[in-house]
């Protein structure tokens, strides 16, 4: 019998902001949870603090916590590394440690700037010891996007690394970046797997087209674990209340669920049920990932009365209409095939060179 892997620190990174790297945190974590697991989310991202946000939004106060933070861990404000002084805070079934106590709270680069790599590297070192002994089934880390002394210095610590890109060149690129970094870093040290996941994805849908997107990516995709669509109802409700609720009609789950579950064949992780949505699949097309699902819905239904209409008045009276009414009854037919185009066209790529 095969026994999945527990207890595992899982980073999510990116070679540059805006990936979506904290959407996708925050939604392994409630769906890891929602299966019974749990999962503890570190917002590693001192700067952005993605997650720390949305924790203050839940609890609608100013201050999130009253124990040790991120910042205080890594400003030697904590001096001993205790799971009770940690500020952990239960959000939708899921834990978050905080980096700051308060969304507001400045950033104290005086004692930050004075930690080398290794010393941040020790800290987190202690940190996850304790953390570990707590018993989480899954640690996951938001970390700061880029190559720099505070994600390196954590990534080099967890058993596993996913970084997020978006499919155009500029992201592709601060990817490989990225990887080319810190393989170099973790080189001649434990090593844990660099995976990669495509998200906000509008041209491409499989792995195999990122080799026809760019020839210079080939060997970067070897253990690319997904492609996550675009999704507009995602970047539209994003820490709003409902978010939790729209998600589970999304083309952003269902990747993300197909890409886990890729992921945990490598790395024998418990994988996620997939999703089963209360609406049509053909709403879900890849290619509506830009509307809304109300504006699908009209979109679609626009379309097929259109074609209806355009069929019950053709077949019949045809050959009684004007020249005028047959231009402008094609006229209408070509403006329909127009949108069809629009919607399902893919996009033929040629390499950089």
């Amino acid at each position: 019998m095969i026994t999945m892997r527990k207890n595992k620190i899982i980073n999510i990174s990116s070679g540059k902001g805006g990936t979506g790297k904290t959407v996708i945190a925050a939604t392994l974590g409630y769906m890891l949870a929602d299966e019974g697991k749990k999962v503890l989310l570190v917002d590693c991202d001192m700067f952005v603090r993605g997650l720390t946000i949305l924790l203050y939004k839940h609890k609608e106060k100013p201050i999130i916590t009253e124990k040790a933070t991120l910042m205080d861990i890594l400003t030697d404000r904590l001096k001993e590394f205790d799971i009770q002084k940690l500020g952990i805070e239960n959000y939708k079934g899921f834990f978050i440690l905080p980096a700051v106590s308060s969304i507001d709270e400045m950033m104290d680069f005086e004692r930050l700037d004075k930690f080398s790599l290794l010393k941040l590297k020790e800290k987190f070192r202690r940190l996850f010891k304790v953390l570990k002994l707590a018993d989480f089934d899954y640690i996951l880390l938001d970390t700061q996007a880029g190559t720099n002394p505070l994600s390196m210095s954590s990534a080099v610590l967890s058993d596993i690394i996913i970084s997020v890109a978006e499919e155009d060149p500029i992201a592709l690129a601060t990817m490989s970046n990225f990887e080319r970094h810190m393989r170099k870093y973790l080189r001649k040290k434990r090593e844990p797997e660099i995976y990669t996941l495509i998200n906000k994805a509008r041209d491409i849908s499989e792995r195999s087209e990122l080799f026809e997107k760019d020839h210079l990516y080939k060997n970067k995709f070897l253990y690319n674990i997904g492609v996550i669509p675009f999704d507009i109802e995602v970047m539209n409700s994003f820490g709003k209340e409902d978010f939790w609720h729209k998600i589970k009609q999304t083309l952003f789950i269902s990747g993300l669920v197909n890409s886990w579950n890729s992921l945990s064949k490598f790395e024998m992780l418990d994988p996620l049920r997939r999703i089963v949505r209360t609406l049509p699949d053909f709403l879900f097309l890849k290619r509506l990932g830009k509307y809304s699902i109300v504006q699908r819905v009209l979109l679609l239904y626009g379309i097929s009365l259109a074609l209806l209409s355009v069929g019950l008045i053709i077949i019949p009276i045809f050959d009684k209409l004007t020249t005028f009414q047959k231009v402008a009854l094609f006229s209408g037919i070509l403006s329909l095939i127009f949108i069809l185009f629009g919607l399902f066209y893919k996009r033929k790529y040629t390499s950089y060179k």
